[in-house]
């Protein structure tokens, strides 16, 4: 009889541990989902980035180049 009781405590307390598990397992599937949609923003806000500085950087050498010529053709 208490090999029987002992089953059962064990059992019950395996049931509400399966339980947990099921409603973590609920909770992080939409996080998980959130996480790669964030990923997926940060790394193009990121690409928008370089391209914005690239896009500079090539706004500045155009810049340069144009100056020094008209200091060429003035000299």
């Amino acid at each position: 009889m208490v090999t029987t009781e002992s089953y059962e405590a064990l059992r019950k307390k395996a049931s509400r541990r399966e339980s947990a598990v099921v409603a973590m397992h609920n909770q992080l599937y939409p996080l998980r989902r959130e996480n790669a949609r964030l990923v997926r923003e940060n790394n193009q806000l990121h690409m928008d980035l370089i391209k914005a500085g690239e896009l500079q950087d090539k706004r500045e050498r155009e810049h340069d180049s144009r100056t020094k010529k008209a200091v060429g053709e003035l000299g």
